[in-house]
């Protein structure tokens, strides 16, 4: 599985990915009693919360008590694990929350992403290695632009939504990515009817796809995405998706078939598998 870094990307990088959908609003439960009966009682409620805990190959992990109970608190797979940590007592009235990675073998940490979150929604992200992020919303909370600053070199990407009528929602139509001799390339995303019961953020989109603070991008789930050159070199690629659902809707698995040279064309075509388990017994840090 593809393992998500915002710190440390290439320009080159980032302007060349393409870009994915959903993601879970709730707020965090915030305890307000501290007696023994009512904490017990509280922790068999979150309980009863259906929370993701693997993804891919990750396993991940909660905050199982306190004002951020039920946020995400530790992904681990075999070779790396990410700490999250939370802090809204630090002299503004937003929240920051770290993401540090560290390698399973040896603890070493390996880098870290400062997220700042205002009203809810995240509006900026800054890397170790001094990149940064500026995020913006449109009036309806739904993402409208990211801009990259790193050293002398910046990228940015606009989103476009299409409203679907039938299901009163909003879906990510288009991202367009930009840089200082104007757009570059173009993500457009199609859509199964499947509801998506259990919304993450988009993969490849500059955003920690666990996270719920950078908006929705739809009530569905992806059918395809195509992604192709606007200037310079003509070139296009095409990734199409695939689920298999559980007894209750949820997806068990996403089968990924990427079309490098665009669709239609199955040269160099491959496929992927990720797989995805829910449990209301999440176990927590």
């Amino acid at each position: 599985m593809k393992k998500i870094k915002i710190a440390g990307i290439s320009l080159k990088y980032l302007l060349a990915i393409g870009l994915l959908t959903a993601c879970n609003h709730d707020e965090p439960v915030i305890p307000t009693q501290n007696s023994s009966t009512e904490i017990n009682d509280q922790n068999a409620k979150i309980n009863n919360v259906l929370k993701l805990v693997k993804y891919g190959d990750d396993g991940v992990q909660y905050v199982k008590s306190g004002k951020f109970m039920g946020m995400v608190s530790r992904v681990s797979n075999a070779t790396t694990y990410r700490k999250y940590t939370y802090n809204d007592n630090n002299g503004t009235t937003n929240l920051f929350i770290t993401c540090a990675s560290y390698s399973q073998a040896t603890n070493a940490k390996s880098g870290e992403s400062v997220y700042e979150i205002a009203n809810g929604r995240c509006i900026a992200i800054t890397g170790s290695n001094g990149d940064t992020y500026q995020y913006k919303y449109n009036a309806s909370g739904l993402l409208d632009e990211v801009t990259m600053f790193y050293q002398s070199s910046w990228a940015k990407w606009n989103y476009s939504y299409i409203f679907n009528a039938a299901t009163n929602a909003y879906r990510l139509d288009k991202i367009v990515a930009i840089n200082n001799a104007g757009p570059v390339h173009e993500a457009k995303f199609s859509y199964t009817a499947i509801a998506d019961k259990y919304q993450l953020n988009p993969e490849n989109i500059n955003a920690d796809p666990l996270l719920p603070f950078f908006g929705k991008f739809s009530d569905v789930l992806i059918k395809d995405i195509e992604i192709k050159s606007i200037s310079g070199t003509q070139w296009t690629n095409f990734r199409e998706y695939n689920y298999v659902l559980d007894n209750a809707g949820y997806v068990a698995s996403r089968t990924q078939v990427y079309h490098p040279f665009g669709k239609g064309s199955n040269v160099s075509l491959s496929t992927s598998t990720m797989n995805f388990k829910y449990s209301q017994y999440w176990q927590g840090i």
